[in-house]
């Protein structure tokens, strides 16, 4: 029967990171693509090559995987990841510099508290300028969240 074979796979379009959408989930969507390809070994923790591989293979794997995630990049984006770095070395660039970006944001919206005696109105307006911030990283907040936030 028709697309009962494992290699009847759709091509799979996903938008090119440019450091504005959510990183983790781009991220989990590459990462699925990797799968798709059989190229997730090139980036799990464990950056070994599987016993069966050849280091020519192994080679081979890493440059296909690092094309991969770069093919999913916006030009501003690719410029942290070095031409010379492997698949492994440009998925843990990436993750330091855009997840921690995102977990900073939370932080601040988080942590931010109106001082005692401050003006209500600046208050507002950082308040604002942090959820738009978040807001450009693709994390949506519902507008019950945002008054708890901000009570």
């Amino acid at each position: 029967m028709v697309g009962d074979k494992i290699n009847d796979v759709k091509p799979i379009i996903i938008e090119k990171f440019d450091g504005k959408v959510n990183f983790t989930l781009w991220q989990r969507k590459i990462k699925n693509v990797l799968i798709q390809q059989d190229l997730q070994h090139a980036i799990l923790e464990v950056e070994k090559k599987p016993t069966e591989t050849t280091d020519a293979q192994w080679k081979r794997m890493d440059v296909k995987a690092k094309s991969s995630i770069e093919l999913h990049l916006a030009d501003n984006v690719m410029l942290n990841a070095d031409e010379d770095m492997n698949a492994k070395e440009t998925w843990d660039k990436l993750e330091k510099v855009y997840r921690g970006k995102t977990l900073f944001l939370k932080d601040e919206l988080l942590n931010l508290r109106m001082e005692k005696g401050g003006n209500l109105q600046d208050h507002l307006s950082r308040f604002q300028n942090c959820v738009a911030n978040i807001l450009k990283v693709d994390v949506k907040y519902e507008d019950d969240d945002k008054a708890l936030l901000l009570l």
